[in-house]
């Protein structure tokens, strides 16, 4: 009999345990529920706002933990608690507790892809404390990607305090990922190679000097040619039609072209093919 009742405590304790299991989230958007990877086609400088959140908190009072990320690919905008007055707020505002924290890049040593975040209830009322899931900050960075780059928002680091309670480490994380999709058409299985050729976007011309492969393509038929910005802009376009064996060197005007940094995309149309590059400007 007491075997079973040891058995029997032992694994209430163990689920209680499990139930007070804290997990701290980035979550990639501001919809409802959490989603922890996101993909886009805008290659904009987009500025995301990344919520991070906490799952399973036991009386919380007190809490912080860092965000990193990769600085060639984001720039950090800035940070706070929460989403403000008309918006969703902090987790340890759900009892009315008037709050105080940090939200700043690494101050010691400093970093430039670290981010620090910690929160406190303000006083001594054991009752502001708080339980369940919720906000623990928001983050903003602006997006420097470019088509088919991804990158992970990472969370780690995480204390949790209770009302005069010892800090408590964080043991379970889960991190964000951010992705650009491919911009542009594929080209089709056993179409002519197009990656290897020359591309020249000269910004101060505003052309673009590039040569198109003779071979797989029959002669005297006409080919489109397109340039599109990655956000999908249209910035050039001509008809051409193909005359003989060789590669076709070709110059286009695109005015459209105004920096003398950035990526276009440049497609080659004939009949059902269709071959894409992304291109640099030099």
């Amino acid at each position: 009999m007491t075997e079973k009742a040891v058995t029997f405590f032992l694994c209430v304790f163990l689920l209680a345990a499990h139930s007070r299991a804290q997990t701290m989230v980035v979550d990639m958007d501001t919809a409802s529920g959490i989603q922890s990877a996101i993909s886009t086609q805008d290659t904009a400088k987009t500025t995301l706002i990344v919520p991070l959140r906490i799952t399973g908190a036991d009386n919380l009072f007190s809490y912080q933990f860092k965000v990193a990320f990769d600085t060639s690919r984001f720039s950090f905008v800035g940070a706070q608690e929460d989403f403000g007055m008309l918006g969703e707020k902090n987790i340890l505002a759900k009892n009315g507790g008037a709050l105080i924290g940090i939200y700043q890049l690494q101050a010691n040593p400093r970093a430039l892809d670290t981010v620090e975040f910690s929160c406190t209830i303000q006083g001594e009322d054991a009752a502001k404390s708080v339980s369940g899931d919720g906000l623990i900050g928001v983050l903003y960075l602006q997006s420097k990607m470019r088509s088919e780059d991804s990158a992970q928002i990472t969370i780690s680091q995480g204390l949790t305090v209770r009302f005069d309670g010892a800090p408590e480490p964080v043991s379970s994380y889960t991190p964000g990922t951010y992705s650009i999709s491919f911009v542009g058409v594929r080209p089709p299985a056993g179409a002519p190679s197009f990656r290897q050729r020359e591309v020249i976007v000269n910004y101060q011309t505003s052309r673009a000097y590039f040569s198109v492969p003779h071979s797989g393509f029959p002669s005297s038929q006409a080919m489109s040619i397109f340039i599109h910005s990655l956000n999908g802009r249209l910035i050039a376009e001509r008809r051409i039609t193909l005359d003989g064996a060789g590669d076709h060197r070709i110059s286009i005007a695109a005015p459209g072209i105004e920096t003398p940094s950035g990526a276009f995309v440049c497609t080659l149309r004939l009949g059902s093919v269709r071959l894409s590059k992304t291109i640099g400007v030099p």
